[in-house]
C-alpha cells in the first residue's frame, strides 16, 4: 500500500531515537552515580572520627536493580553532638569548608583567571595543560598555573581560603620544540587579596605593573655564560617575529627576511630602534606598549610634530597623552591594529584635548604638515603590517618601539602608577609641598588622579614632570627620576654546543 514503507521507516526511526535517548539517559544516570560514589568516599574521610554514616540507597537496600537508576547518597546521624558538628561546618561563613570537595570548583578557576586578566592582556598566556588544583586539609583549595610570554615564565598559585596569590619562580622544563624558558623572578611575590573581586584584581594589577610584568621584558645576560646579547636577541627575533610572520603569511622565514629589504621604514627601524635603542627588549606582544610605539614612531618622531613643537612641555605632554589614549582602543592582541581607525583620529582636524582645545589649532600653520607626515608614517606601518610581517609580528615589533629610553617616562606603560608613587613619596620625604588641591587632599588623592593625567591642571603636571620647588640635589620629577628606569631581568642562557 502507498505510504506503508514510509510509515515503517518513520516508526523504525522513532524507535532508534527512543533507544538512543534511553541510552543517553542511562549514561547520565551512571555518570552521576559514579560522581556520587566518589563524593561519598570523600565524605567518609571527612567525617572520620564522627558518628556520621555515609551510604547510598543501593548499599542500604543491599541489592542492585537490573535497571540503571539514580543511587542517591544518604547521610545518617543518630548522635546529637555529631549533628551539631555537621551543622557548624555547613554554617561556617568563609569556608575553609570548601574542602568538602576534593578539587577546586569552576568558580575558583574563574576567579583565578580573572585575577590574572591584566597579565593576559599584557601577553602572558596560561598553559592550561600544566594547570592543576587540589584541596589541602589545612590550606583549603590550591590552584596552580604556569604563565609564559616569549621566553620568560613564572608559576602562579592561588589560595582562595587564605586570600593569597603567589607568583613563584618557574621551575619547569620546555619540550624539544619550544625555545629555552627563563624564570621571571627568583623569590616568591605574595599578594594579599582583600575586598571584592574588583579590588583584588586591582591589587594584582598594581603589583604586576610595579614589577614590570605589564610592560615588555628587558634582559641582561650573565657574564659567565659567553653568549653575546646580540646573538641571543637575534634568536628571539627569528622565533617571535620572523617565524611568526612566516606562519601568518604562509611563506618561509627566508621570504619574510627578503621582504624586509623592500621597506626603508622597516629596515631603519630594525637598525636604529631594535638594534640600538632597545637592543635588550624582548619581542613581547603588549598592546599598551605597542600603542606607545605607534605614538613614538608614527606621531612624535620623524614627523612635523617635533618641528612644530608646542609652547611648553606640559602642553606637549598633554598631546602625547591624547595621542596614546586615541591609539589604544584600536589595538587588540587577537584582531591586530586598526590602522584606518588610528589614522582617522590622529589626522582629524576636529580632534581635541579633554579641555576642549583643538589639537590642529595648537599646531597652527604647521597642522597640514603634521597631518601629512603622520599619515605617511601610518601608511608605511600599515604596509609593513599587511604586506610584510602580519599583525602579530608587527605588534611585537611596535612593542619594542614603545619600550625605549625615549618612552620610559610616558603615560600608558604598566609601571606608570609605581613610577608616580616613587616620585610622590620622595617629594613628601623631602618636605616638598604637593601641588594644589592635593596639598589638602593628600598623596592618595594625587596618585588616584594621576591614573588619568589628562584631567589634571597645568600646575600639577608641571610639578610631576620637573618638581620646580626641588633643589639641585633632588628630589626629581618624572623627567629625571630613577624610578622611570625599567627593571632588567638577568638570565643565563645555555651556550650552543
Amino acid at each position: 500500500m502507498w505510504g506503508v514503507s514510509e510509515r515503517v521507516r518513520r516508526l523504525d526511526e522513532e524507535s532508534r531515537r527512543a533507544d538512543e535517548d534511553r541510552a543517553a539517559f542511562e549514561r547520565r544516570i551512571a555518570d552521576g552515580n559514579a560522581v556520587l560514589a566518589e563524593v561519598g568516599e570523600q565524605l567518609e574521610e571527612l567525617f572520620d572520627g564522627q558518628e556520621i554514616a555515609v551510604t547510598s540507597l543501593t548499599r542500604m537496600v543491599g541489592s542492585r536493580s537490573a535497571q540503571i537508576r539514580p543511587d542517591p547518597l544518604i547521610i545518617a546521624i543518630d548522635d546529637p553532638e555529631a549533628a551539631e558538628w555537621l551543622l557548624g561546618r555547613l554554617r561556617a561563613p568563609d569556608a575553609v569548608e570548601d574542602r568538602l570537595t576534593e578539587v577546586p570548583t569552576s568558580q575558583h578557576w574563574e576567579h583565578f583567571y580573572d585575577l590574572l586578566d591584566a597579565l593576559s592582556w599584557a601577553g602572558w598566556s596560561v598553559d592550561e595543560e600544566a594547570s592543576w588544583g587540589e584541596v589541602d586539609p589545612d590550606i583549603g583549595p590550591i590552584l596552580t598555573a604556569q604563565m609564559y610570554r616569549t621566553c620568560m615564565a613564572f608559576e602562579v598559585e592561588h589560595r582562595p581560603a587564605q586570600g593569597e596569590l603567589r607568583f613563584q619562580s618557574f621551575g619547569g622544563a620546555c619540550d624539544d620544540e619550544s625555545s629555552e624558558l627563563f624564570s621571571m623572578l627568583d623569590d616568591d611575590v605574595i599578594i594579599d587579596l582583600t575586598g571584592d573581586a574588583g579590588q583584588q584584581r586591582r591589587a594584582v594589577t598594581e603589583v604586576a605593573g610595579e614589577r614590570g610584568w605589564l610592560d615588555a621584558t628587558r634582559i641582561a645576560l650573565s657574564d659567565s655564560d659567553g653568549v653575546p646579547l646580540s646573538d641571543f636577541m637575534m634568536g628571539r627575533y627569528a622565533e617571535w617575529i620572523f617565524a611568526t610572520a612566516a606562519v601568518e603569511r604562509d611563506v618561509t622565514a627566508e621570504q619574510v627576511i627578503a621582504d624586509l629589504a623592500t621597506s626603508d621604514e622597516l629596515s631603519t627601524f630594525l637598525t636604529v630602534v631594535v638594534g640600538m635603542l632597545a637592543n635588550n627588549v624582548l619581542p613581547d606582544c603588549v598592546p599598551s606598549a605597542a600603542a606607545l610605539g605607534i605614538a613614538a614612531w608614527c606621531w612624535r618622531n620623524d614627523t612635523a610634530v617635533e618641528a612644530w613643537h608646542l609652547a611648553d612641555d606640559v602642553l606637549m605632554a598633554r598631546v602625547n597623552i591624547a595621542v596614546t589614549t586615541a591609539i589604544r582602543p584600536h589595538i587588540d592582541p587577537i584582531d591586530g591594529i586598526d590602522w584606518d581607525g588610528i589614522r582617522a583620529v590622529l589626522t582629524d582636524s576636529h580632534w581635541s584635548l579633554p579641555d576642549g582645545r583643538v589639537i590642529a589649532a595648537l599646531f597652527g600653520d604647521g597642522w597640514p604638515q603634521v597631518h601629512d607626515t603622520v599619515g605617511a608614517r601610518l601608511d608605511a606601518w600599515q604596509h609593513i603590517d599587511t604586506q610584510i610581517l602580519g599583525s602579530e609580528a608587527t605588534m611585537r615589533l611596535l612593542t619594542i618601539g614603545g619600550s625605549t629610553e625615549y618612552t620610559r617616562h610616558w603615560w600608558g606603560q604598566g609601571r606608570w602608577r609605581a613610577i608616580c608613587t616613587e616620585i610622590v613619596r620622595d617629594a613628601m620625604e623631602a618636605g616638598i609641598a604637593l601641588p594644589s588641591p592635593y596639598d589638602e587632599r593628600g598623596q592618595d588623592g594625587l596618585l588616584e588622579d594621576l591614573g588619568d593625567p589628562s584631567q589634571l591642571s597645568d600646575d600639577v603636571l608641571a610639578w610631576l614632570i620637573d618638581m620646580p620647588d626641588a633643589t639641585d640635589d633632588g628630589p626629581r620629577g618624572l623627567r629625571m627620576h630613577e624610578s622611570s628606569r625599567p627593571p632588567t631581568r638577568l638570565i643565563a642562557p645555555v651556550p650552543d654546543s
